[in-house]
């Protein structure tokens, strides 16, 4: 039984760590849907994952890279209370908890939870520019970007849009166009936020066409809803209609 029990963790880790790589791509949507039908199953690995320290650090990579699932199924609690746990539990040397603490730090600002969510993405600026390999490097440009929501969210949306700029230009250096496209909707938003439409317009418009490139929908759907909050601040209500 316990060997039994092993194997589905282990194929359910699987499972999600391959769903993860999609969530910039056209193949988001099915992974969305088979998460949920597989859901009791994947709750019961994450569980199994709980118990020991070398078992929470996997817990803790899967569970901050199914951020998304968390957020597109309405499951922003139950995300962050598995990432809690598997942070407190992994300990301070896993190598996955800059991944982790970026993670609790995007789902609390999803939450509005800006305060804590802050502080999560500080503690993972500070881990990833420590741990000197590449994928620390590549949540050192996530951490960036969402300190600039943080920003957005406290009402600083200057602030933010020099923060979000700039994780867009890491983003697009480090071959991640589809991240630069999520960013840039957010940068463009910060614009907006700022009185300043006229530059955001363009903006949201490029993040539009490459995802539509690369058939992610969630980026999609975010830039037309920030071109049309663009389009109506100008007066543009049917264009805003349109877009929305």
């Amino acid at each position: 039984l316990d060997d039994m029990r092993t194997r589905h963790r282990d194929h359910y880790v699987a499972m999600a760590l391959e769903a993860s790589a999609t969530w910039a791509t056209g193949e988001q949507t099915i992974w969305f849907l088979r998460l949920s039908a597989e859901y009791d199953n994947l709750r019961e690995a994450l569980e199994r994952c709980r118990h020991t320290p070398e078992g929470a650090a996997r817990g803790l990579e899967v569970a901050a890279r199914l951020w998304l699932l968390w957020q597109a199924a309405g499951r922003l609690g139950e995300g962050r209370r598995w990432i809690s746990t598997f942070l407190e539990v992994a300990g301070p040397d896993a190598r996955a908890r800059p991944l982790g603490q970026w993670a609790a730090g995007y789902l609390a600002l999803v939450q509005r939870d800006v305060r804590a969510g802050e502080a999560a993405l500080q503690e993972a600026l500070a881990l990833a520019r420590r741990a000197h390999d590449e994928e620390a490097d590549s949540f050192v440009v996530f951490a960036i970007g969402h300190l600039g929501l943080a920003r957005l969210f406290a009402g600083s949306p200057a602030e933010a849009r020099g923060l979000l700029s700039e994780s867009v230009v890491l983003h697009r250096s480090g071959g991640r166009p589809g991240l630069a496209a999520f960013q840039l909707a957010d940068a463009a938003l910060a614009a907006t936020m700022a009185g300043n439409a006229d530059t955001a317009i363009p903006e949201f418009e490029e993040s539009l066409a490459e995802s539509r490139r690369l058939g992610d929908t969630w980026t999609e759907s975010h830039a037309l809803w920030g071109l049309g909050i663009a389009r109506w601040s100008r007066g543009e209500t049917g264009e805003a209609e349109g877009a929305m």
